[in-house]
């Protein structure tokens, strides 16, 4: 998988993206990251072992892409917390 950084500039760009995640982290952060984002669908979360599936998703998901950020973020509105918590929820969109 690419950085997270390297998916929101995808997202920027409105560029439909197969997020598969390396299972095998201790964290699994990851993973969590592609289930929030495929959720919301902004991403498609892919699996090594069902990549055609992933790129039929991707294909479905181009027509119905979603601008990012999303329009509660940003100057939308401002982000109480502060530091590193504060730019992800920036970034998410996440409402307080």
């Amino acid at each position: 998988m690419i950085g997270s950084g390297t998916i929101l500039d995808s997202l920027r760009l409105s560029v439909p993206i197969i997020v598969v995640p390396n299972s095998d982290l201790l964290d699994n952060h990851q993973t969590e990251l592609a289930e929030a984002l495929a959720e919301q669908e902004y991403v498609v979360h892919g699996k090594l072992e069902d990549l055609p599936k992933a790129l039929d998703d991707a294909e479905v998901l181009k027509q119905r892409q979603r601008d990012w950020p999303p329009p509660n973020s940003g100057v939308h509105r401002q982000a109480k917390a502060v530091g590193l918590r504060g730019i992800l929820d920036e970034e998410m969109g996440f409402l307080d």
